[in-house]
């Protein structure tokens, strides 16, 4: 019972028993003082079941504040003994707590930490940008990541990897918690002499996070007070092989612990205790005197943990990398070959906005190359709006080509949802009621379809006229290149651009120089899928017109059991067999008329349903537009 109930209890109970006492005074009689009695009795009996039931509840609240309190102690060990550098700040970057590690990096004791700004342990040259990243702002939610370098009290700077997330301390107060990884700066030089010793063990407890130095053949050596603890290393592992894999390098990482490169936020796997300990690394040479000695690796306590889905796409993708590569050397330089491979991911389904990209090691290993052609090659990818270089995490598939439909009202909403359902059902637009037809066909539009080969224009302005009822043109991307003349004469009149992957870059520089929307489309997944699901059973021919169509095919899974066949080649037309699984494209078969050969591979739509649904509310607006004039 709460305090409420017994409260309510007494209030009803007690005009009662007041009744009873003044009827017991006045009239002494049997009857009157039995039935005071049994009220009694019977709210004595209330009472006491009132009190066990606080008392359960009060032992109840005792467990729950002595759990609270062992898991405050709990996490309390943990924030002083994480092995990385741990601080919580108001959100002006005042000290309010601060762990063991922080103290041993910022060169101060714990205690006198709080109420320090965090600005003035920064080495001087790094003040001014980290007082702009503090006035700016930490998005709530996210997590900002920087290097940045620290100046301890009575010690050189050293450069860590500073990670800040906003959290809420209390109803109306916010903080920041930040993380702080030493990272290395280059090799690791070892002087004056390669078996100093005691020199190494000096330079691996200086540092605050877990760290440990490999010879040349992969044993190790030594580790620090914070690796022991932080991963179980006892005396027995000195002399023993390496403890650490890197799951994402080729043979574990064996190349990678061969570098003469430093290598940061490397995911790595270190076995203890018969569980895998997740970490993140930074890897770079252990040297004397520019001879190479071994490795040195430091580790960062956060968790890099990618899901089973991630890797398996990182894999596939690198598998896909290293054929593309590897069949194209020679023929281009790294830069064309990988402007192609992605390109064709992009068109065929098997990359999409916001892929991973092999790093630039694995593409210089794939293609034979150097890693700085590798490295210019993304520069110019990114240049191009192709690829996305994320500072310190990689290269990524743009994914900024689309631009967002246009809002519409609810009616028009549900018209758009019709028209993608149509789309799917290969339900033409002109065929469509008189009232859609109103909606829809009112007001053309002229849609310049980008496209330099010429089964892919083809299938662009046939998709974009017969399906979606517009006056489409083909335009050769070397017509709309920028000049500095303007707006490109080719593309006059057009109200939407429609091209490929492959000419995304002048596409965009043209809609951006005309004012109009620009979609990039992929080849439908329909088609790529049962093109794929032939050749993993057998054979496929592709009847192509123009052999540049040949080169894109190639890249499809299974492409090594493709044969392609010009419809100009009048001769192995003639050699198929009638059973024999047919690609027929429609630009071949408007080419070869009567004569075409009987398709068994069906060609569904070369949009996919996800732009048909962008360019079906274009379509509306479009038509939308006089009418609202109008009224």
């Amino acid at each position: 019972m709460a305090i409420g109930e017994i409260r309510d209890f007494l209030d009803a109970h007690t005009p009662r028993l007041r009744s009873l006492e003044d009827r017991t005074r006045g009239e002494a009689s049997p009857g009157a003082t039995r039935e005071a009695l049994t009220e009694l009795s019977l709210a004595l009996e209330e009472l006491r079941v009132s009190e066990e039931e606080l008392r359960v509840q009060s032992d109840m609240l005792t467990d729950v504040q002595q759990a609270l309190a062992t898991e405050r102690e709990r996490y309390h060990g943990f924030f002083t003994h994480l092995p990385d550098a741990c601080l919580v700040t108001d959100m002006a970057g005042v000290v309010r707590e601060a762990n063991r590690a922080a103290a041993e990096l910022l060169g101060a004791r714990e205690d006198a930490l709080p109420g320090k700004p965090l600005a003035v342990f920064v080495a001087e040259d790094d003040r001014r940008d980290f007082r702009g990243r503090m006035l700016a702002g930490i998005p709530a939610g996210e997590a900002a990541e920087w290097t940045v370098r620290i100046h301890p009290r009575n010690a050189p700077p050293v450069r860590v990897q500073a990670r800040v997330r906003v959290v809420r301390e209390a109803a109306s107060r916010n903080g920041l918690v930040w993380l702080f990884h030493q990272v290395l700066d280059g090799p690791v030089e070892l002087a004056p002499g390669r078996g100093d010793a005691s020199l190494m063990e000096a330079m691996l407890d200086a540092l605050a996070a877990p760290a440990c130095a490999l010879d040349l053949d992969g044993t190790l050596l030594r580790w620090n007070r914070a690796a022991a603890d932080a991963l179980g290393w006892g005396p027995e592992m000195a002399g023993g092989a390496c403890p650490v894999r890197f799951p994402g390098e080729e043979g574990g990482g064996d190349a990678l612990l061969r570098t003469r490169e430093r290598m940061d936020a490397v995911p790595a796997e270190v076995a203890r205790g018969g569980q895998t300990v997740r970490l993140r690394a930074c890897v770079a040479p252990l040297q004397s005197g520019g001879e190479r000695l071994g490795t040195f690796i430091t580790f960062s306590a956060e968790t890099a943990e990618a899901r089973p889905a991630e890797r398996e796409d990182a894999e596939a993708i690198l598998s896909q990398c290293r054929a593309a590569l590897a069949e194209g050397t020679g023929a281009g330089s790294v830069y064309e070959r990988l402007r192609t491979w992605i390109a064709s991911g992009l068109h065929l389904g098997h990359l999409r906005p916001g892929s991973r990209l092999p790093s630039i090691r694995q593409v210089a290993d794939a293609a034979g190359a150097e890693h700085r052609a590798v490295a210019a090659a993304y520069r110019t990818l990114a240049a191009e709006g192709l690829v996305e270089v994320r500072n310190r995490q990689g290269a990524f598939v743009a994914g900024n080509w689309d631009p967002a439909p246009p809002a519409l009202g609810e009616t028009a909403e549900w018209l758009a949802g019709v028209l993608e359902g149509a789309s799917g059902l290969r339900i033409r637009v002109p065929q469509l009621s008189d009232v859609v037809a109103r909606w829809t066909t009112s007001a053309r539009i002229r849609c310049a379809c980008i496209e330099s080969v010429e089964d892919e224009r083809a299938a662009l302005v046939a998709e974009m006229a017969g399906q979606w009822g517009m006056d489409a043109f083909a335009v050769a991307p070397d017509r709309v290149r920028a000049d500095g003349r303007g707006a490109p004469e080719a593309l006059h009149g057009a109200e939407l651009i429609v091209t490929t992957a492959f000419h995304a870059t002048e596409a965009h520089a043209a809609g951006r120089s005309l004012g109009v929307p620009v979609l990039v489309l992929a080849a439908g997944a329909e088609m790529v899928q049962a093109a794929e699901e032939v050749l993993a059973r057998g054979s496929l021919t592709a009847v192509v017109a123009d052999p540049g169509y040949a080169v894109r095919l190639r890249f499809l899974r299974g492409s090594e059991r493709l044969r392609v066949v010009l419809a100009d080649d009048a001769a192995a037309l003639a050699s198929l067999a009638p059973a024999e699984c047919v690609l027929l494209t429609p630009a071949a078969r408007q080419r070869l008329g009567t004569d075409a050969p009987r398709m068994l591979v069906p060609l569904p739509s070369f949009v996919s349903r996800t732009p048909a649904r962008t360019i079906a509310a274009f379509l509306i607006q479009h038509n939308l537009a006089p009418a609202r004039r109008r009224d």
